[in-house]
């Protein structure tokens, strides 16, 4: 939705876009939160495809994929997927980048030659995640057309399909996000014991969301340990077996990283390790942000001009690319270098500590503008490539 207020568009579409977004978050809010301005539910059952379990949307959502991803093979590289691709090709690994999507790359690369099998994996999930959506808003909504507003509403976000011929592990990552959101929203609505076929879906998604991007374990395990404490909470038939369910998730999600970046990525492909500044990129960024929107203290200046001056940081910053003020081959050149220094490492922690409470409103503007590139399908239209 960013994306498209951010193109030149009349003011009068730009609204009725908002108005919509603001309409399907009452909707989905309505849903979770079990309360409706009707007492009365009725269910509501959506047109399916003859005697299928496919529904008759998926038609449009399908032909709509496929127009998309033909104009695309056999994929879009960015610099970065671009580089990933020759890493695999040269068998050279290093934690730069997930090494669960470069092993996904490589199985591609060996055996088919091109990545358009990627974009098809890719298309097929998002299919099966659309078909999920309105299997979930026919069981536990009353919502008339469901189906209908869903397949609007995914036109309307078409950046969605756009991303799809996108050789990026942010799209195969975002999908698989969706993914976690719908199982996890069917776990709590179910209220009893998740089949077979369901938890290990749930499992499978949530080792990808864990694996295929930096720091995703954390979002699945925070997730899974509020869903868990829920449980706990709760006086369903089933309770004692969902807990052991998410227990069950909770091991895998634990177990999968350990074993796909600890002991496949480190001992059996030889991963090469990112120096230990690099850790450091986002408190540097927030940093940046700050001195290139607020008037800083003498104290706080003197602190960020030990690497190099105040206009500098200011010039270098971009509120999407981290490696503009982290990496040597940002505009931040050499003087990344020296993001080495273990004592600036501690200084600039305790700098962005001092910066959230001081410039709260600056700080947390800038933090999800860096990380929308990852939370949002599309690539923002001011920025990052």
């Amino acid at each position: 939705m960013t994306e498209v207020l951010k193109e030149k568009l009349p003011l009068t579409i730009k609204l009725f876009l908002l108005l919509c977004s603001f309409m399907a978050c009452y909707l989905l809010l309505l849903r979770i939160g079990n309360f409706s301005p009707k007492k009365t539910v009725l269910p509501v059952t959506f047109r399916k495809i003859w005697k299928t379990p496919v529904y008759l949307v998926m038609i449009p959502i399908t032909l709509l994929s496929i127009f998309i991803i033909a104009g695309c093979y056999p994929g879009v590289f960015s610099t970065d997927s671009a580089s990933n691709w020759n890493d695999v090709a040269t068998n050279t690994f290093s934690n730069w980048h997930p090494v669960t999507y470069l092993y996904i790359l490589k199985i591609i690369q060996r055996i088919f030659g091109n990545p358009f099998p990627l974009v098809i994996l890719q298309t097929l999930l998002w299919l099966f995640a659309s078909q999920y959506a309105v299997y979930l808003l026919e069981k536990y909504t009353s919502i008339r057309y469901g189906d209908i507003l869903y397949t609007l509403f995914s036109v309307i976000f078409i950046y969605s399909y756009r991303a799809l011929g996108n050789i990026e592990k942010d799209t195969l990552w975002n999908i698989a996000l969706f993914l976690f959101c719908l199982f996890l929203f069917d776990f709590i609505k179910s209220k009893q014991l998740f089949a077979w076929y369901k938890i290990m879906g749930f499992t499978l998604i949530a080792c990808m969301v864990c694996t295929i991007r930096h720091m995703g374990n954390v979002i699945v395990l925070i997730t899974l340990l509020a869903l868990l404490l829920y449980e706990w909470k709760s006086k369903y038939t089933d309770t004692k077996k969902r807990k052991k369910q998410l227990l069950f998730l909770l091991g895998v999600s634990i177990l999968i990283p350990v074993f796909l970046i600890n002991i496949l990525g480190s001992h059996v492909l030889h991963m090469v390790p990112n120096e230990e500044y690099v850790k450091y990129s986002v408190p540097v960024s927030m940093a940046g942000a700050v001195a290139s929107k607020e008037t800083l203290d003498a104290e706080d200046i003197a602190v960020l001009e030990e690497i190099m001056p105040l206009e500098k940081w200011q010039s270098c910053y971009d509120k999407y690319y981290a490696d503009s003020l982290s990496r040597t081959w940002g505009a931040i050149g050499d003087d990344a270098l020296k993001l080495r220094d273990k004592d600036f490492q501690k200084k600039i922690l305790l700098l962005n500590a001092k910066f959230l409470f001081k410039y709260p409103v600056t700080y947390l503007t800038a933090y999800f503008d860096m990380t929308s590139i990852i939370w949002e399908m599309g690539t923002p239209a001011d920025g990052y490539e």
